[in-house]
């Protein structure tokens, strides 16, 4: 987006005629609402019928000078640096903060309380937003890869100053409890009984044998991590003749493949599912003085107008939107006579008139920070209607 151009009191005819200043798309329905709501994250305006009338224009620091102590970083990373310290300054966790990936996502707006669920639920997410499935599956697959290359780079920009020390961590979801039945680690045994929705989404009761107890969430043991690799790796090569996870997706088999890891891991280790989380450890006096050096930039040079969170969240969306409609134009030129079935298949579907804007729709449900939550309306779609 380019404000240079902006002048405070500067009409403009209508809204086509200040996109065209902005360098912004026209667009319309819920995607044009969205887009007016990110221009005032970068000025203000006023409006008089269809005119837009300029009452105030924000000073943003420049894309390509945003500095931490004499480094230029990409002002999206550096905004999201500046969530990240603010997180670490609010928390009382002693100096250690472990921290789900998604949950380090949400804490600093970088996706909103449906991604999480809509992703534990595509079958049924997909008829509720009426999209196919394969479009669902790449929205999560390329936006999952994006948000890890972002959060991890602001990541290391702390570490870079010594400010944090940080790994990703294996997390384990399994039984806390006194053994009975014992497994091949020596753990308790758990029975898992599955049912499955009008979804052919599974749901599994794991129950302890001959005992009560509870779940818990953790770091896995060096133990449990091999296991887990082990058996990931074996799945992957033997029964699905695969390289890598990436090429269960492009099959379209990961329902399958995760259920039969889930279900060996359960068996052997009591792990009822795994996932990742960042590990943060830092000193809480520098992270503080930090903050504080921060805050005063912010009061100084950003005159208390900016929302950090509202800059990070349009941009996410800005560069997610961007992408797919890349991937739809390279599509419409690529010859898929050579490709394999599932490449063609994908790049076919990127090929559709509705791909972008598919894919528009999905950052506007699951990464707008203001997105209506549709929990309760998910639960209550049918598969018959």
């Amino acid at each position: 987006m380019n404000i240079s151009k902006l002048q405070i009191g500067k009409e403009y005819k209508n809204y086509k005629v200040l996109c065209s200043e902005l360098g912004e798309p026209i667009k319309s329905g819920k995607s044009k609402i969205l887009q007016l709501e990110q221009f005032k994250n970068h000025f203000s305006y006023e409006k008089k019928g269809n005119k837009f009338v300029i009452s105030k224009v924000f000073d943003l620091p420049a894309q390509s000078n945003a500095k931490v102590k004499g480094r230029k970083l990409d002002k999206h990373t550096d905004l999201v640096r500046s969530l990240i310290l603010d997180e670490l300054n609010n928390s009382d966790n002693d100096g250690h903060l472990f921290i789900t990936a998604n949950q380090l996502l949400k804490s600093v707006d970088m996706i909103n309380t449906n991604y999480t669920y809509a992703k534990r639920k595509l079958l049924r997410f997909a008829k509720y937003i009426d999209m196919g499935l394969d479009e669902v599956q790449e929205f999560f697959t390329t936006s999952d890869s994006m948000l890890k290359r972002s959060i991890e780079s602001a990541l290391n920009s702390l570490q870079n100053e010594s400010l944090i020390i940080w790994n990703s961590a294996l997390t384990v979801c399994k039984a806390d409890l006194e053994t009975l039945t014992y497994n091949d680690l020596g753990e308790v045994q758990l029975d898992v009984t599955e049912t499955y929705n009008e979804f052919e989404e599974v749901n599994s009761e794991a129950k302890l044998l001959n005992s009560k107890g509870k779940f818990i969430h953790r770091k896995a043991t060096e133990e449990e991590a091999k296991l887990i690799v082990t058996e990931r790796k074996r799945l992957l090569k033997t029964v699905y003749k695969c390289d890598n996870v990436q090429e269960v997706f492009r099959k379209n088999k990961q329902d399958e493949f995760y259920q039969e890891l889930r279900s060996i891991l359960m068996e052997k280790a009591n792990i009822y599912f795994f996932y990742n989380s960042y590990e943060i450890t830092f000193t809480e006096e520098y992270v503080n003085e930090e903050w504080n050096e921060m805050m005063e930039y912010q009061i100084n040079r950003l005159k208390g107008n900016v929302d950090i969170r509202e800059i990070v969240n349009d941009s996410v969306i800005n560069k997610l939107q961007a992408n797919s409609l890349r991937r739809h134009k390279k599509a419409l030129i690529t010859d898929t006579s050579k490709k394999s079935i599932a490449a063609a298949s994908r790049i076919n579907m990127r090929m559709k008139d509705t791909y972008a804007e598919n894919q528009n729709r999905l950052s506007e449900l699951l990464i707008y920070n203001k997105a209506i939550s549709i929990f309760n309306d998910m639960e209550e779609v049918n598969v018959q209607s």
